[in-house]
Protein backbone atom coordinates (compact mmCIF):
# COMPACT_ATOMS: atom_id res chain seq x y z
CA UNK A 1 0.00 0.00 0.00
CA UNK A 2 1.60 3.60 -0.99
CA UNK A 3 -0.05 6.84 -1.51
CA UNK A 4 -0.03 9.36 -4.47
CA UNK A 5 0.36 12.63 -4.25
CA UNK A 6 0.71 15.86 -6.72
CA UNK A 7 3.34 17.92 -6.98
CA UNK A 8 1.50 20.44 -4.71
CA UNK A 9 1.65 17.66 -2.14
CA UNK A 10 -2.08 16.88 -1.96
CA UNK A 11 -3.21 13.23 -1.98
CA UNK A 12 -4.35 11.52 -5.01
CA UNK A 13 -5.44 8.41 -4.26
CA UNK A 14 -4.37 5.38 -2.17
CA UNK A 15 -2.41 2.46 -4.20
CA UNK A 16 -1.58 -1.27 -3.89
CA UNK A 17 -0.79 -3.79 -6.70
CA UNK A 18 -0.95 -7.72 -5.58
CA UNK A 19 1.30 -10.22 -7.95
CA UNK A 20 -0.40 -13.26 -8.59
CA UNK A 21 1.66 -16.25 -10.09
CA UNK A 22 -0.87 -17.79 -13.13
CA UNK A 23 -0.93 -21.86 -14.42
CA UNK A 24 1.81 -20.42 -16.78
CA UNK A 25 4.24 -19.69 -14.00
CA UNK A 26 4.00 -15.67 -15.11
CA UNK A 27 2.89 -12.82 -12.82
CA UNK A 28 -0.47 -11.44 -13.05
CA UNK A 29 -0.73 -7.91 -11.44
CA UNK A 30 -3.87 -6.29 -10.08
CA UNK A 31 -3.83 -3.01 -9.43
CA UNK A 32 -6.29 -1.03 -6.76
CA UNK A 33 -6.91 2.35 -5.84
CA UNK A 34 -9.22 4.57 -3.61
CA UNK A 35 -9.36 8.27 -2.85
CA UNK A 36 -10.80 7.94 -0.29
CA UNK A 37 -9.08 5.90 2.68
CA UNK A 38 -6.44 2.64 2.95
CA UNK A 39 -9.67 0.49 4.06
CA UNK A 40 -11.74 0.93 0.78
CA UNK A 41 -8.60 0.85 -1.11
CA UNK A 42 -7.60 -2.97 0.26
CA UNK A 43 -11.42 -4.05 -0.09
CA UNK A 44 -11.53 -3.03 -4.05
CA UNK A 45 -8.26 -5.38 -3.71
CA UNK A 46 -10.16 -8.06 -2.18
CA UNK A 47 -12.84 -7.72 -4.60
CA UNK A 48 -10.69 -7.72 -7.60
CA UNK A 49 -8.55 -10.52 -6.20
CA UNK A 50 -12.12 -12.46 -5.77
CA UNK A 51 -12.86 -11.87 -9.14
CA UNK A 52 -9.68 -13.12 -10.49
CA UNK A 53 -9.43 -16.31 -9.03
CA UNK A 54 -13.45 -17.04 -10.43
CA UNK A 55 -12.66 -15.95 -14.06
CA UNK A 56 -9.78 -18.43 -13.87
CA UNK A 57 -11.92 -21.06 -12.76
CA UNK A 58 -14.43 -20.27 -14.97
CA UNK A 59 -11.95 -20.26 -17.94
CA UNK A 60 -10.41 -23.84 -16.66
CA UNK A 61 -13.71 -25.37 -16.84
CA UNK A 62 -14.57 -23.87 -20.10
CA UNK A 63 -11.54 -25.38 -21.51
CA UNK A 64 -9.42 -24.88 -24.48
CA UNK A 65 -11.83 -23.51 -27.07
CA UNK A 66 -14.99 -21.38 -24.66
CA UNK A 67 -15.78 -19.81 -28.14
CA UNK A 68 -16.13 -22.94 -29.98
CA UNK A 69 -20.01 -23.64 -30.96
CA UNK A 70 -21.51 -27.10 -30.50
CA UNK A 71 -22.37 -27.37 -34.01
CA UNK A 72 -19.03 -26.83 -35.06
CA UNK A 73 -17.48 -29.64 -33.35
CA UNK A 74 -20.30 -32.18 -33.82
CA UNK A 75 -19.81 -31.70 -37.52
CA UNK A 76 -16.46 -32.33 -36.85
CA UNK A 77 -17.23 -34.98 -35.16
CA UNK A 78 -19.21 -36.87 -37.76
CA UNK A 79 -16.60 -35.97 -40.67
CA UNK A 80 -13.81 -37.40 -38.93
CA UNK A 81 -15.54 -40.82 -36.92
CA UNK A 82 -18.04 -41.44 -39.04
CA UNK A 83 -18.17 -40.20 -42.67
CA UNK A 84 -14.89 -42.88 -43.67
CA UNK A 85 -15.74 -45.14 -40.58
CA UNK A 86 -15.47 -49.37 -41.60
CA UNK A 87 -19.39 -49.69 -41.13
CA UNK A 88 -22.11 -50.00 -43.64
CA UNK A 89 -23.71 -46.95 -45.13
CA UNK A 90 -27.03 -47.68 -43.53
CA UNK A 91 -25.21 -47.10 -40.46
CA UNK A 92 -23.38 -43.81 -41.47
CA UNK A 93 -26.96 -42.14 -42.97
CA UNK A 94 -28.36 -43.27 -39.75
CA UNK A 95 -25.71 -41.28 -37.60
CA UNK A 96 -26.14 -38.53 -40.47
CA UNK A 97 -29.47 -38.02 -39.64
CA UNK A 98 -29.35 -37.83 -36.08
CA UNK A 99 -26.71 -35.67 -35.99
CA UNK A 100 -27.99 -33.45 -38.84
CA UNK A 101 -31.81 -33.71 -38.33
CA UNK A 102 -31.65 -34.05 -34.41
CA UNK A 103 -29.12 -32.70 -32.25
CA UNK A 104 -27.47 -30.08 -33.91
CA UNK A 105 -30.43 -28.46 -34.76
CA UNK A 106 -31.35 -28.52 -31.65
CA UNK A 107 -27.74 -27.62 -30.16
CA UNK A 108 -26.95 -25.22 -32.64
CA UNK A 109 -27.09 -21.85 -30.99
CA UNK A 110 -24.90 -23.65 -27.52
CA UNK A 111 -21.33 -22.87 -27.04
CA UNK A 112 -19.88 -26.73 -26.53
CA UNK A 113 -18.69 -24.99 -22.76
CA UNK A 114 -22.02 -24.04 -21.88
CA UNK A 115 -24.35 -27.47 -22.47
CA UNK A 116 -25.14 -28.75 -19.07
CA UNK A 117 -27.00 -32.03 -18.21
CA UNK A 118 -29.93 -30.33 -17.68
CA UNK A 119 -29.68 -29.09 -21.57
CA UNK A 120 -28.83 -32.77 -22.48
CA UNK A 121 -32.11 -33.61 -20.72
CA UNK A 122 -34.28 -31.38 -21.74
CA UNK A 123 -33.00 -32.40 -25.93
CA UNK A 124 -34.28 -36.11 -25.24
CA UNK A 125 -37.60 -35.22 -23.02
CA UNK A 126 -38.78 -33.68 -26.59
CA UNK A 127 -38.89 -37.51 -27.62
CA UNK A 128 -41.82 -38.87 -25.27
CA UNK A 129 -43.70 -41.09 -27.50
CA UNK A 130 -41.17 -42.14 -29.84
CA UNK A 131 -39.79 -45.39 -30.43
CA UNK A 132 -37.24 -46.55 -27.91
CA UNK A 133 -34.76 -47.85 -30.06
CA UNK A 134 -34.58 -44.65 -31.70
CA UNK A 135 -34.18 -42.06 -28.52
CA UNK A 136 -32.01 -44.72 -27.33
CA UNK A 137 -29.72 -44.17 -30.42
CA UNK A 138 -29.94 -40.11 -30.16
CA UNK A 139 -28.67 -40.13 -26.61
CA UNK A 140 -25.64 -42.43 -27.69
CA UNK A 141 -25.05 -40.60 -30.49
CA UNK A 142 -25.05 -37.29 -27.98
CA UNK A 143 -22.58 -39.51 -25.62
CA UNK A 144 -20.24 -39.99 -27.87
CA UNK A 145 -19.89 -36.54 -29.49
CA UNK A 146 -19.26 -34.95 -25.80
CA UNK A 147 -17.03 -38.02 -24.52
CA UNK A 148 -14.99 -36.59 -27.48
CA UNK A 149 -15.22 -33.29 -26.67
CA UNK A 150 -14.62 -34.20 -23.11
CA UNK A 151 -11.29 -36.41 -24.64
CA UNK A 152 -9.97 -33.59 -25.66
CA UNK A 153 -10.12 -31.42 -22.76
CA UNK A 154 -12.28 -28.63 -24.34
CA UNK A 155 -15.07 -29.61 -21.55
CA UNK A 156 -14.49 -30.52 -18.26
CA UNK A 157 -17.81 -33.41 -17.78
CA UNK A 158 -19.85 -35.41 -20.12
CA UNK A 159 -22.93 -33.43 -19.67
CA UNK A 160 -24.98 -36.43 -22.07
CA UNK A 161 -23.15 -39.24 -19.61
CA UNK A 162 -25.87 -39.88 -17.15
CA UNK A 163 -29.36 -38.65 -19.25
CA UNK A 164 -31.96 -41.03 -18.91
CA UNK A 165 -34.62 -42.04 -21.36
CA UNK A 166 -38.18 -40.24 -21.32
CA UNK A 167 -41.13 -42.34 -21.07
CA UNK A 168 -40.75 -44.31 -24.76
CA UNK A 169 -42.07 -47.21 -26.99
CA UNK A 170 -41.45 -50.20 -26.97
CA UNK A 171 -41.18 -52.16 -30.46
CA UNK A 172 -42.79 -55.42 -30.67
CA UNK A 173 -43.28 -57.62 -33.65
CA UNK A 174 -46.89 -59.07 -34.03
CA UNK A 175 -46.98 -62.52 -34.90
CA UNK A 176 -47.54 -63.35 -39.10
CA UNK A 177 -51.05 -64.63 -39.79
CA UNK A 178 -51.76 -67.60 -41.09
CA UNK A 179 -52.34 -66.34 -44.44
CA UNK A 180 -48.68 -64.42 -44.53
CA UNK A 181 -47.40 -67.46 -43.31
CA UNK A 182 -48.92 -69.57 -45.96
CA UNK A 183 -47.74 -67.02 -48.63
CA UNK A 184 -44.14 -67.40 -47.38
CA UNK A 185 -44.14 -71.00 -47.36
CA UNK A 186 -45.33 -71.11 -50.93
CA UNK A 187 -43.00 -68.89 -52.15
CA UNK A 188 -40.52 -70.72 -50.58
CA UNK A 189 -41.64 -74.06 -52.24
CA UNK A 190 -41.66 -72.00 -55.82
CA UNK A 191 -38.14 -70.93 -55.32
CA UNK A 192 -37.12 -74.65 -54.21
CA UNK A 193 -38.89 -75.44 -57.84
CA UNK A 194 -37.16 -73.19 -59.45
CA UNK A 195 -33.90 -73.68 -58.08
CA UNK A 196 -33.91 -77.32 -59.04
CA UNK A 197 -35.59 -76.56 -62.82
CA UNK A 198 -32.23 -74.67 -62.81
CA UNK A 199 -29.85 -77.18 -61.72
CA UNK A 200 -31.40 -79.75 -63.90
CA UNK A 201 -31.33 -77.67 -67.17
CA UNK A 202 -27.54 -76.82 -66.31
CA UNK A 203 -26.96 -81.08 -66.07
CA UNK A 204 -28.66 -81.14 -69.44
CA UNK A 205 -26.68 -78.42 -71.14
CA UNK A 206 -23.25 -79.93 -69.24
CA UNK A 207 -24.41 -83.85 -70.86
Amino acid sequence: MYELYDKNGNLICYRMTKRIKNDLGEYDVLTARSKKSEKECRKIMDDKIRDYYIQKETEKHKGVFPTMLFKEFADNWFELNVKNADCSQVNKENYRNYVYTHIIPYFKDYKLCDIHEDDCQRFLNQYIGYSKAMVSKLRMTLRRIMRKAKRQKLIPDNPAEDIILPKVTQGQRRPITDEERAYTQNSRNTLCRLHSFNNALLRTQTD
